[in-house]
C-alpha cells in the first residue's frame, strides 16, 4: 500500500507545482494587462527595443522584462502539464482504497 500512497503523493506535489506555474504565467499576464490599462503612458517591456525617454526616466513607470514573457507555446506547455498532472493525481487517488483514503489530503483543485 505504501508504494501506491507515496505515487499518489507525488502526483499531488507535481499537480501542486504545475498549478503555481499557471498561476506566476497568469499573474504576470494580469500585471501587465492592468498596466496597460491603467497606466499605458507609463508602462514598458524592457530589453525590447527604444521606448520615449519620458517613460523609463518617469519614476512611476512600470515595466516587464520582455524576456519574461512568456511566449504562447509556453503558456500552452504550461496547461499541458497542469492538465497531465491533474489527471494523473485523481488517477492515483481512484486507486487507493477509501478506508485509506482518509488519512490523507484529497486531490487539490
Amino acid at each position: 500500500m505504501g508504494d501506491i500512497v507515496n505515487d499518489y503523493l507525488e502526483a499531488r506535489a507535481a499537480f501542486a507545482t504545475a498549478s503555481k506555474k499557471v498561476d506566476d504565467l497568469a499573474g504576470k499576464a494580469q500585471a501587465v494587462a492592468s498596466a496597460l490599462a491603467r497606466e499605458r503612458g507609463n508602462f514598458m517591456f524592457s530589453n525590447s527595443g527604444a521606448m520615449p525617454m519620458e517613460v523609463g526616466l518617469n519614476p512611476r513607470h512600470k515595466s516587464m522584462n520582455a524576456h519574461d514573457w512568456p511566449s504562447a507555446d509556453q503558456i500552452q506547455d504550461a496547461l499541458r502539464e497542469w492538465h497531465e498532472t491533474k489527471s494523473r493525481m485523481t488517477d492515483m487517488w481512484m486507486g487507493i482504497p477509501t478506508d485509506i483514503q482518509g488519512g490523507l489530503q484529497p486531490p487539490l483543485k
